[in-house]
């Protein structure tokens, strides 16, 4: 599917307006408006020799897996839980099938990642199932926001690699013979002139009051220590 062809990670948002969220204890599945938390992050892999059927890995490095037990004795709906097991198989692979700006995610076995709400204890669920009632229809459609594309993760790996040293005070220069030329010697004068930024190179990415991320990042250099707040603050950055 198009929407994650290039996501390398995702938030799923449900009906009731909450994340898909891996709990602390590495096993659950839930539902949490925390949408800022790495929990509610899903990293996006693409099963191999296929375009459309992917796998989810939580902040933990676990799968989301359709499980064969059963939420409530005598429900229908099974356990989503977050798995890391020996071997994948099928029970880790979801088909994500776009309706309208939405996205249903089908299993396997003809089921699909619903977000439940209603009273406890089926509020913040999060189980797999085939929807009979109208009502529940549209509990099976996610909110999908891609927060970090392959893309993005390409120019951030080319960020991280150390710069080249322009402003050291000495410099290693390999001549084939004789004394290098004028022009070489005066640019590598400029070099070693040139001023060196103040304080220390900050990253930074914005969330509005929901959790989602807005596509509003950017880099500047700290100077001190409540000048980097200011700007946030003011919006100005």
């Amino acid at each position: 599917m198009d929407l994650f062809r290039n996501a390398k990670v995702v938030l799923l948002r449900s009906h009731t307006n909450k994340y898909l969220f891996a709990d602390e204890d590495e096993e659950s599945v839930t539902q949490s408006r925390n949408g800022w938390t790495k929990n509610a992050r899903w990293s996006v892999e693409f099963v191999r020799f296929s375009d459309s059927i992917i796998r989810l890995k939580s902040c933990y490095g676990n799968y989301l897996t359709a499980s064969n037990q059963r939420l409530f004795l005598g429900m229908t709906g099974m356990k989503v839980l977050q798995t890391r097991p020996e071997r994948l198989d099928s029970s880790h692979e979801w088909e994500p099938i776009k309706e309208r700006s939405l996205v249903r995610l089908k299993t396997q076995y003809g089921s699909f990642l619903r977000g439940n709400g209603g009273v406890p204890p089926w509020r913040n669920s999060v189980t797999h199932d085939a929807p009979h009632r109208t009502v529940t229809q549209e509990w099976i459609l996610w909110n999908v926001e891609v927060i970090e594309t392959e893309i993005q993760s390409s120019v951030h790996k080319t960020l991280a690699q150390p710069e080249p040293d322009l402003y050291s005070t000495s410099s290693s220069v390999s001549f084939e013979s004789g004394r290098p030329s004028t022009s070489e010697s005066t640019n590598s004068g400029a070099l070693n002139t040139l001023p060196k930024p103040e304080g220390r190179r900050i990253f930074y990415q914005i969330a509005d009051d929901d959790g989602r991320m807005k596509i509003r990042r950017g880099i500047f250099y700290q100077t001190a220590d409540d000048e980097w707040r200011m700007k946030i603050q003011r919006g100005t950055l």
